[in-house]
């Protein structure tokens, strides 16, 4: 019963406070801000795991065009590019030559790509980091003096990520476009949009267009039901302009579903077969962006949201937040003191209750921390006292923020627990920079400011009753 109470709490409490922060394909240019394309028999996802396969063969003398443009192609242009979210452009010899050392040195430390999970906890079928022999071929290839080669030599990368859905049957966009403001470095912005269906549908799939890729640094879409919508028109309405302010989550009230995030260079999203989101009839999204000005004058961003959807799925899925409900009701009770650069805070629960004596299975797992947070860590603590990994973040970057996707899903049986725990830095050396102005060092608690914090995570899961029998993790 616990775990039942943690998670109706945190449902609960997280929403009632707002405290959750954080190829292409042309839209229609007409009126509307959604549009429903024709469906097709879904082929599953197009995703591979990042993990190299045995007995590559080493290649002593790697060129550009032979080697290096179809792995910048792969790994770094889809942010490093000219108009994109990456702060110089990699998308030419020329571009590249003056910034291999520093590339090299990105991937090296792993800061590049911005894939923060450590793949020795567990496999990831959404993993989009660099595996080791790409590392070692670009090093050779920087150490060698960086030959050219011939044109001749190019093949197109052959196992880059997805980045568009297997269908689309939905496009979403905002009524208008937004132009963040030129002063604020840092832009957090809320947007409406009204659910087009008419029938029940289950979301499989999840893909973000950008509209502004130099400005648009991530992504978060929210889904609110037709009975919290109210709530949701009037704090946009309360707010002047397109839009309204959101940096800790996306307001209003009742329990707001997720559908899902993105970040620059993230493939297309395609959920674990046979499960799905459920969208009922009358909801709103709600798209949190955090827009990053750092190039004048502003573009404006009218961002897109395309969609994969089912009218019946064998599971319904639900995107469940995991927290420590007394974090949230009592702020003061999560402090990290300051000057302190390593102060843990943990959580553990038995999801299990959330079935009546059945199953939890567990597809993929995110954290969120603010701009104090050091390493993240989520395990299976097993009844019989055995342990799993499920997630470990060695260092933790608030810009990069992803849902690692598992390889083979997580059981989880009656007595087994999740544990999270995050660890903070709150010392002089650590402190954020928001607004352009150095933060000084102070006592921290709970909270959905830039200048708070938070432990949680996100956990992709299904359920099953005592019998065995899928439920929506509620029915029981």
């Amino acid at each position: 019963m616990f775990a039942r109470m943690v998670l109706f709490l945190a449902l609960f409490v997280w929403a009632s406070l707002g405290l959750n922060c954080s190829g292409t394909t042309t839209p229609s240019d007409g009126d509307s801000s959604s549009e429903v394309t024709s469906s097709q028999e879904s082929p599953g996802s197009t995703q591979d795991g990042g993990s190299p396969s045995e007995g590559i063969s080493v290649v002593s003398n790697p060129t550009y065009h032979g080697h290096i443009k179809a792995l910048m192609e792969k790994h770094c242009n889809s942010c490093h590019k000219t108009g994109g979210m990456g702060p110089f452009p990699l998308d030419s010899l020329e571009r590249l030559m003056p910034m291999k050392s520093a590339v090299l040195s990105a991937v090296t430390d792993k800061r590049m790509p911005p894939w923060q999970a450590d793949n020795t906890c567990n496999d990831y079928s959404n993993d989009f980091s660099m595996p080791q022999h790409e590392i070692d071929l670009l090093s050779r290839w920087v150490k060698n003096g960086a030959p050219v080669g011939d044109p001749s030599e190019y093949q197109p990368p052959k196992d880059k990520p997805a980045l568009q859905l297997p269908r689309v049957d939905l496009r979403v966009k905002m009524k208008e476009a937004y132009t963040p403001p030129e002063n604020r470095v840092d832009d957090y912005r809320c947007f409406l949009i009204d659910w087009p269906l008419k029938e029940t549908q289950f979301v499989t799939g999840f893909r973000v267009q950008p509209g502004n890729t130099e400005t648009v640094h991530h992504l978060i879409v929210y889904m609110a039901d037709a009975k919290d919508a109210a709530a949701y028109l009037q704090e946009d309405a309360n707010s002047p302009g397109i839009g309204y302010n959101c940096y800790g989550g996306p307001g209003g009230g009742g329990y707001p579903g997720l559908l899902g995030a993105w970040a620059p260079g993230t493939p297309a999203t395609v959920y674990p077969k046979g499960t799905g989101l459920r969208v009922e009839p009358g909801a709103k999204l709600v798209l949190q962006i955090h827009y990053n000005v750092t190039r004048k004058p502003v573009k404006p961003d009218l961002s897109v949201i395309e969609l994969m959807l089912e009218k019946k799925v064998k599971q319904q899925a639900m995107i469940a937040p995991f927290v420590d409900p007394i974090w949230m009701i009592n702020k003061k009770t999560m402090k990290l003191p300051k000057g302190q650069s390593n102060i843990p805070y943990e959580f553990s629960a038995d999801l299990t209750t959330l079935t009546g004596g059945g199953t939890v299975t567990v597809y993929g797992a995110a954290m969120h921390m603010h701009m104090l947070g050091k390493t993240g860590t989520m395990r299976i603590q097993r009844k019989d006292g055995e342990e799993q990994c499920l997630l470990r973040i060695p260092r933790w970057d608030f810009n990069w923020q992803s849902t690692f996707l598992l390889q083979k899903p997580i059981v989880l049986n009656e007595g087994d627990k999740i544990f999270m725990q995050c660890m903070f830095d709150n010392s002089a050396q650590a402190q954020p920079t928001v607004e352009g102005k150095k933060q000084k060092p102070s006592d921290v608690f709970w909270g959905g400011g830039s200048t708070d914090e938070m432990c949680l995570s996100f956990l992709y899961i299904t359920c099953n009753d005592a019998d065995g029998k899928a439920n929506n993790c509620f029915d029981f």
